[in-house]
């Protein structure tokens, strides 16, 4: 994650980084690089790492949304929800609904794939 490379610490950081900020920065969610740029920009004017933090786990929530509207139920999936538990209650948040998030959400997403790619691509094994 280039926010916390920016940052001075590993990406697992980011979430006790995050629950320590009183409030967010704007880091923008249309394109990683004027993100990135938004990073670098708020450490210049004084925001501090927490605010930033903070900022990225709100900022990934509202990618999320500005895809597409969730209807409930919301199941999320994948490594975000493992090791940033915010993105999930900032989506829930900025939505107004729950999402819930599955035991194993890592090798949930991966068996997910998995299934996706056999049920669109086949086996690519020939039938004799």
């Amino acid at each position: 994650m280039f926010a916390a490379r920016h940052l001075g610490v590993h990406p697992t950081r980011m979430m006790d980084l995050a629950a320590n900020a009183t409030k967010p920065a704007r880091i923008g969610s249309y394109c990683s690089v004027f993100a990135e740029v938004d990073v670098i920009e708020r450490l210049r004017n004084g925001s501090t790492v927490e605010e930033i933090a903070l900022g990225c786990v709100e900022s990934i929530a509202e990618r999320v949304l500005e895809i597409g509207m969730l209807e409930p139920p919301v199941v999320a999936t994948g490594g975000v929800c493992e090791y940033f538990p915010g993105v999930v209650a900032a989506l829930s948040a900025r939505a107004g609904l729950s999402v819930r998030v599955v035991s194993e959400p890592i090798a949930t997403a991966a068996f997910g794939a998995a299934l996706h790619a056999l049920d669109t691509l086949g086996t690519g094994v020939e039938e004799p």
